[in-house]
């Protein structure tokens, strides 16, 4: 089996590169994130039309993002290509090789391409890509394949032996502008509702996944309707989610958010797609009461404050459920369902500097049903923060770059409440860490708290830095070192990752999946 691993990084380290060399230079006309990824310092957010509205220009409304942007511009260049009425093709690599203390020798390869076609009068696009995926470590991500049997934010993973997985991850859609008020939009894939590095609402965690979304841009609102379908082995489920941002004043953006998820089939009937819900204005929670339903609703809300030209205050609420008395009696409620997100971007701290930092906590149980197939996630993972619930996690980013290098550093530090046999009865209690499990018959009804179970401190520490080579103006060389940390009532455990590689510049950061 070594030997088989040695001859595989000897391919995805020399194969791919004599290859890429053919394509005349002209060919590489790049996306802005291709697998893909929206940098913590870049705003970046489209006009009704679809294209991209500017890389460093203050833009509101930018609670919405579709995580699979297509949109093209010259690398290096501010300047966006417009007008684009013939297909184009741009191939996709990221393929790195490193080690760990734990599995070894490891890596991460994904090749593939993304094709672009737009109509000459803007109101027409289309862009489709796939990339395989070939994934050894870090360990972290390896458990999610083992557990769960997907890669993180890719798909179904195919066990090859030896830690080695493949998944597939195709993408796309096709976008109708019928004015520059309304945008309407089918696609497979994903989208990022929120300022942070991470969502509450809707992030890029989960699997892509087929979607369609309306737009309605007038005056000082932005109106967002999606309606998408997600899956996992029990059967499928739909979702509906509905966004308005409000621009009151040039320096406050104030959302709000509203989602609700169903079952296909329940115990009764086959329901498929939700009529009901397909009303654009319509508020979720009274269609739910209406139909007798049992659905699970879920509110939101979220605002974003330019303090200077420089500074952003932001941050996020989710509601799932609670009431008001249980608050008050402060009795621990496990019905109290609700966490919270607050975060500060500076860009240009010093010259070729940025900075971020975020707290983000999600009390027990939230975003978890009572049928776990109606829990706010897609193929076991969720649709929001990778952690789920039950935990606090603050972080902070540094990012500098300068002319054809630049440094990132993230740091990470988690608890996390996990299911645990309290009772040492040889069973797992129900202590709300777990959304994928059902809320009925928690382990108690009061007296829940915040990191309750197996309490578990998670540190995250990664260095990524990456050069562009002259005359490599669409690729990259990088660099990343990675620890993570954990410790629990099962003891400690240390990983020290290194890797090294090449891609093609915006492609998908795989430590947000931490």
């Amino acid at each position: 089996m070594r030997q088989r691993l040695h001859y595989w990084f000897i391919f995805i380290l020399f194969v791919p590169f004599p290859l890429l060399a053919q394509f005349p230079n002209d060919f590489w006309l790049l996306p802005e994130a291709v697998n893909l990824n929206f940098q913590a310092f870049k705003q970046v957010s489209s006009d009704s039309s679809g294209m991209v509205a500017g890389r460093n220009k203050q833009l509101f409304h930018s609670a919405f993002k579709p995580y699979s942007q297509s949109d093209y511009y010259q690398f290096g260049s501010s300047q966006v290509v417009a007008g684009l009425s013939e297909s184009r093709v741009v191939p996709i690599v990221d393929v790195s090789g490193g080690m760990s203390n734990q599995i070894g020798l490891g890596g991460y390869t994904s090749i593939g391409a993304i094709t672009r076609w737009r109509s000459t009068n803007n109101k027409w696009s289309f862009s489709a890509g796939y990339t395989g995926v070939l994934q050894r470590g870090p360990s972290y991500l390896t458990a999610l394949s083992v557990d769960r049997g997907v890669l993180a934010g890719v798909g179904r993973s195919f066990d090859l032996g030896d830690s080695l997985f493949f998944a597939h991850n195709p993408f796309g859609r096709v976008v109708f502008s019928s004015s520059k008020f309304l945008q309407l939009e089918a696609g497979f894939g994903k989208n990022f509702w929120g300022d942070g590095f991470r969502s509450l609402i809707l992030s890029e965690n989960a699997s892509s996944y087929p979607y369609i979304r309306a737009q309605v841009d007038v005056w000082r609102l932005k109106f967002n309707s999606l309606y998408g379908m997600a899956w996992q082995n029990e059967g499928n489920k739909f979702f509906a989610a509905h966004g308005v941002s409000i621009n009151p004043s040039k320096r406050w953006q104030i959302t709000f958010f509203e989602m609700v998820v169903w079952q296909q089939r329940d115990s009764l009937n086959n329901r498929n797609l939700e009529l009901h819900y397909l009303h654009p204005l319509v508020f979720y929670r009274p269609v739910e009461y209406a139909q007798g339903s049992a659905d699970n609703v879920l509110l939101g809300a979220g605002f974003k404050w330019a303090i200077t030209r420089k500074t952003e205050l932001y941050g996020q609420f989710i509601l799932d459920e609670f009431l008001l008395s249980q608050i008050r009696a402060r009795n621990g409620w496990w019905g109290n369902k609700f966490g919270g997100q607050l975060g500060v971007k500076i860009q240009d701290l010093s010259k070729g500097w940025s900075f971020q930092s975020e707290v983000n906590s999600v009390r027990p149980f939230t975003y978890s049903h009572g049928s776990p197939l109606q829990s706010w996630t897609h193929l076991y993972q969720p649709l929001a923060h990778p952690l789920g619930a039950n935990f606090l996690e603050g972080l902070i980013r540094f990012r500098y770059s300068k002319n054809r290098l630049s440094h990132q550093m993230t740091g990470i530090y988690a608890v996390v409440g996990r299911d645990f046999d309290v009772d040492a009865n040889g069973s797992i209690d129900n202590l709300g860490g777990d959304i994928l499990r059902s809320y009925a018959g928690p382990f108690r009804d009061f007296n829940n708290s915040m990191f309750q179970g197996n309490r578990t401190n998670r540190v995250f520490v990664e260095w990524q830095s990456a050069f562009t080579p002259t005359g490599w103006k669409k690729f990259e060389f990088f660099g990343r070192a990675l620890l993570v940390s954990e410790k629990s009532l099962a003891g400690s455990n240390n990983e020290v990752f290194v890797q090294f590689g090449i891609r093609t510049k915006g492609l998908l950061e795989i430590s947000r999946f931490f």
